[in-house]
């Protein structure tokens, strides 16, 4: 499965191989860090994508898709990391200190979206909150 995001952080598509068949399917739901998305298969579009729309702040987003037939359950994760306006505060702290950690950390977010650790990403993303003083914490 890959996640993407539109450029105003508005949509989330979701790709994958499980979305290209309906045959069979009982039921094929997508969760998003606790949300449910039922799936149906008029909402697919371009064989294989579906997409989810919100306004998504900067965190760490869990994807979970599940296709549910009579005889099988088949599970998809993903994580995906949204850098809105992280980057900017990564930038002006890096401007005034060398903060090594700060900018290791920042890495592996953005190097990670391939990774299904979703709460690996999250203790990460907490830390480098924690290091830029923020209390937004993370999704």
């Amino acid at each position: 499965m890959t996640v993407t995001i539109n450029s105003d952080f508005t949509v989330f598509t979701v790709e994958s191989d499980l979305l290209s068949s309906f045959t069979g399917v009982t039921s094929m739901v997508l969760n998003v860090e606790g949300t449910d998305y039922l799936i149906e298969s008029g909402d697919v579009y371009d064989t294989d994508k579906y997409d989810v729309n919100g306004t998504f702040a900067d965190g760490i987003y869990a994807f979970t898709l599940t296709k549910t037939t009579s005889t099988t359950v088949t599970k998809e994760k993903a994580c995906f990391f949204v850098d809105n306006e992280l980057i900017c505060e990564i930038l002006e702290e890096a401007k005034d200190s060398y903060n090594m950690q700060l900018q290791l950390d920042y890495f592996i977010l953005k190097s990670a979206s391939q990774c299904v650790d979703c709460n690996a990403m999250k203790s990460v993303y907490s830390r480098l909150n924690r290091a830029l003083d923020d209390n937004c914490g993370c999704n």
